[in-house]
C-alpha cells in the first residue's frame, strides 16, 4: 500500500489530461505528487524526490491516495479520485460537494483544498 491554503480548482486544465486522475488506473501513481504540488500552495517548490504516495483505497471503484512530502504544508494530504461512473453522475457529484462544504463549514469534516472534474483533495486527518 506504498508507494491559510485556499481552495484551488483546476477544472479549466482537465482538457489535457494533466488534471483528470483515470490515468492512474493503471497503476501509475508517478504523477500524483505533481499533481498536488500544482495545486497547492504550500506544496510548491517541493522536492519531487521527498514525495511518497500510498493507496489507502477500500474495494470501490474510487480511489484514495495518501500523499506526503517533507517541507508540504499540510505534510499529508488524501487525493481522492472518483471512478468515471462516480464523475460522470450529474447529481451524485454536485451533491457530495454541496454535502463536503456544509460539513466542512460545520467542522464535522476536513475542506477541501482542491478539486477538479473527477478529484479532491483534503487535508489528511
Amino acid at each position: 500500500r506504498t508507494g491559510s491554503l485556499g481552495l484551488a480548482s483546476a477544472r479549466g486544465r482537465a482538457a489535457d489530461g494533466l488534471f483528470r486522475t483515470a490515468v492512474w488506473d493503471e497503476g501509475d501513481v508517478s504523477k500524483l505528487g505533481g499533481l498536488v504540488a500544482s495545486v497547492l500552495k504550500g506544496w510548491k517548490g517541493v522536492d519531487e524526490e521527498t514525495v511518497t504516495v500510498a493507496d489507502w483505497s477500500g474495494h470501490g471503484g474510487s480511489k484514495t491516495y495518501k500523499i506526503s512530502a517533507e517541507g508540504a504544508d499540510p505534510p499529508t494530504v488524501a487525493l481522492h479520485s472518483r471512478c468515471e461512473e462516480v464523475a460522470s453522475d450529474p447529481i451524485s457529484e454536485p451533491r457530495m460537494q454541496a454535502a463536503a462544504r456544509l460539513l466542512a463549514q460545520s467542522g464535522l469534516a476536513p475542506r477541501r483544498l482542491a478539486e477538479g472534474g473527477d478529484w479532491f483533495i483534503e487535508p489528511w486527518e
